[in-house]
């Protein structure tokens, strides 16, 4: 089974509250990304992800204050040292219903010691996504992919992501039963599912770690 995460933020690489020191900030803006809520910002955060992730000592990829448009996009490593991802805007997933049939939005694969660290917001454009499901009434849909990250990582902790899912299922940690997630935290998360399913709710499986402070859906650590 392949381990993974959904959206939540900030990593404490060191051993106390102090922020890890990265030599290199790569801001999305110089890659081309435009905050017009109009052009898929996709490539854009890739290649400024390509860059941190290839910097020996590791980055920090920066998203400003904006709101950025963004389709289901992938970020890869091994990287070569720590990364350190800053969302200070708002991201917002595609209404275009052919982006809906894919198994994320955003995902991390591949990678250890990731920073995710919130301030901005994450619009997964859920009432967008609700009138193209119709599980209820047809057999052979296909469901609408989790629209929060996926993480194989070890030793992170998520800190200060707000935003919407159009999952009901917002949070979701799944791992290894032979490897399982160590050292996860979660920190004052607040991700809103306001579709027919009901409130938004978490799943959490094969994971040791810890829930603080607010926890919306309810921690499942």
């Amino acid at each position: 089974m392949v381990s993974f995460i959904h959206w939540l933020p900030f990593l404490l690489i060191l051993a106390d509250a102090r922020r890890p020191h990265f030599l290199k900030t790569f801001n999305v803006l110089s890659y081309g990304a435009r905050p017009d809520r109009i052009t898929d910002n996709s490539m854009a955060f890739l290649r400024a992800w390509k860059d941190a992730c290839e910097h020996d000592g590791g980055g920090r990829v920066w998203i400003p204050r904006g709101e950025f448009k963004l389709d289901s996009v992938v970020f890869v490593g091994p990287c070569k040292g720590p990364v350190d991802f800053v969302i200070r805007g708002l991201l917002e997933a595609s209404t275009d219903p052919s982006e809906f049939f894919v198994d994320h939005w955003i995902a991390f694969k591949y990678v250890d010691q990731l920073v995710v660290r919130g301030g901005g917001y994450l619009f997964g454009n859920g009432r967008s996504a609700w009138q193209f499901n119709d599980c209820a009434t047809n057999s052979r849909c296909k469901p609408l992919p989790v629209a929060q990250s996926n993480v194989q990582i070890k030793n992170v902790t998520f800190r200060k992501v707000h935003g919407t899912s159009s999952s009901k299922i917002a949070v979701k940690i799944q791992c290894s039963k032979h490897v399982p997630c160590e050292g996860v935290n979660l920190v004052n998360i607040n991700l809103e599912y306001r579709g027919p399913e009901g409130p938004a709710a978490s799943s959490c499986m094969n994971v040791k770690g810890k829930s603080y402070g607010r926890q919306l859906p309810a921690g499942c650590l």
